[in-house]
């Protein structure tokens, strides 16, 4: 019986590596038998990894976008100097310092002209109003009235003393030497009269 020197081919089948060469590559070489299943499955798997990719570079444009609208939001409030909660305008809690500031003083005028300016203390909740003395100029009388009445009790002012309560606007400077202020330019702002009933009396 004659034997033949060379190996005996091994039939390529459903038990041949070929298949799982071809589903790894994403193609098979020539003349290996090709599984219906095992095609559709490689087709698959690629379908499945442009889609992954497509979503993540989706989820990063959408981050970036958050990312540059909530700083570019950030930063209009502070240039624009807002205040609106929670966002902040980042303001400093000292102010800048020099020799010279202007500021609104609320003044006590008598009947016989002396004055006598109304010191909010430091230790009540009326104290942290003085930033709204500039609202005097634009309220309407009731609302003056209002307002100069809680001053004056805040400031321990007697209002039967008073004819009117004056809004000044104050120019002040400071001596380099004392560093104390002194009055150069003041201007009248606002009156309110407080002679006669009060609103409600004269309804």
């Amino acid at each position: 019986m004659l034997r033949s020197n060379h190996p005996a081919r091994r039939p390529v089948g459903r038990g041949s590596p070929l298949p799982l060469v071809g589903v790894l590559v994403g193609s098979f070489p020539p003349g290996a038998p090709r599984d219906r299943g095992t095609v559709l499955r490689g087709r698959g798997q690629g379908v499945d990894e442009v889609t992954g990719v497509q979503d993540d570079a989706r989820e990063r444009r959408r981050a970036r976008a958050v990312t540059y609208g909530a700083v570019a939001l950030l930063l209009t409030v502070a240039l624009v100097q807002l205040e609106l909660w929670p966002l902040t305008a980042y303001r400093l809690f000292s102010n800048v310092r020099t020799d010279s500031r202007v500021t609104l003083e609320l003044v006590a005028v008598a009947a016989d002209g002396s004055t006598t300016p109304v010191r909010l203390p430091s230790d009540q909740v009326l104290g942290t109003t003085a930033h709204q003395y500039r609202d005097l100029e634009r309220a309407s009388e009731e609302r003056r009235r209002e307002l100069v009445d809680a001053w004056l009790a805040a400031g321990a002012v007697r209002a039967d003393d008073v004819a009117e309560v004056r809004l000044d606007r104050v120019r002040q400077r400071m001596d380099p030497g004392s560093l104390t202020w002194s009055d150069v330019e003041r201007t009248v702002v606002v009156e309110v009269p407080l002679a006669g009933p009060t609103p409600e009396g004269a309804a």
